[in-house]
C-alpha cells in the first residue's frame, strides 16, 4: 500500500502504509494499551471510525510497529498465493516452541494479495499476536510483535518448506497446511497430507 496521509482535528498529521484493518489487529495484540487506546480500538472494531479517530488508531498503531522490511520471502509467497483456496495456510514452530500461522487475506480484504502472519491465538484474544504481512514478492512487514524466533522460523520455512513443515507434523499430528490429523505414517513424517504436499509441489 502506498503512504496515505492522515489528519487529526487539530491539523497534525501522519503518513502509514497500514491498513485500517492491520492496524486494529496491531492495537489488538498490544500487551500495555491505554485506556485511550481500547476506547479507539472499540470503535474501530465497531466500524465507528470518524477521522480523529482513524488517525489515532494509526498513531497508536504505529507507536507499536517497528519501520523496517524483513526478506524477502518469495518462497513463501508463492506456496501460499498459488494455492487456489481461499484459505490457503502455513503453519510452523519457532526454535523458542512457538506458533506461526501464515494465511491468505481475504478477497474481500483490504490486504487481499497478501499473507497474514499470527500466532494462531483467537482474534481479540489477550495472548494473540499478529506478527505482520508478507505481499506477492515476499517483502515481509513486521509488527512490533515479531521476534528473533519468528524471523528464523521464517527462513528455515523459505529455505526448505519440506523439513518445516515436517517438523510441525510430526509434532502436532495435523498437517502443516490444513490443520486436518495425519493417520498415515509417511504423512505424519512429511507433516503434509497427500493432497496438500501434491497442491503445493512439496515431494
Amino acid at each position: 500500500m502506498e503512504p496515505t496521509t492522515l489528519y487529526a482535528p487539530d491539523g497534525r498529521s501522519l503518513e502509514t502504509s497500514l491498513e485500517d484493518d492491520e492496524a486494529v489487529a496491531v492495537l489488538a495484540a498490544a500487551p500495555d494499551l491505554s485506556s485511550f487506546g481500547r476506547d479507539i480500538l472499540r470503535a474501530a472494531e465497531k466500524g465507528h471510525l470518524t477521522a480523529g479517530r482513524r488517525y489515532w488508531l494509526h498513531r497508536l498503531a504505529l507507536d507499536q510497529s517497528p519501520r523496517q522490511v524483513l526478506g524477502p520471502f518469495p518462497r513463501i509467497a508463492g506456496l501460499i498465493l498459488r494455492d487456489p483456496r481461499k484459505k490457503a495456510t502455513l503453519r510452523v514452530f519457532t526454535s523458542a516452541g512457538g506458533r506461526v500461522k501464515l494465511f491468505k487475506a481475504g478477497p474481500s480484504s483490504r490486504h487481499a494479495g497478501c499473507i497474514l502472519m499470527t500466532n494462531s491465538a483467537a482474534y481479540g484474544s489477550p495472548s494473540a499476536r499478529y506478527y505482520g504481512r508478507i505481499d506477492a514478492i515476499g517483502t515481509c512487514t513486521p509488527t512490533s510483535d515479531m521476534t528473533a524466533p519468528v524471523v528464523a522460523a521464517l527462513q528455515e520455512l523459505e529455505d526448505d518448506p519440506a523439513a518445516a513443515l515436517a517438523e510441525f507434523g510430526r509434532c502436532t499430528g495435523t498437517c502443516g497446511v490444513c490443520g486436518r490429523d495425519l493417520t498415515d505414517p509417511a504423512s505424519v513424517e512429511r507433516g503434509i497430507g497427500p493432497e496438500c504436499a501434491s497442491r503445493l509441489g512439496i515431494d
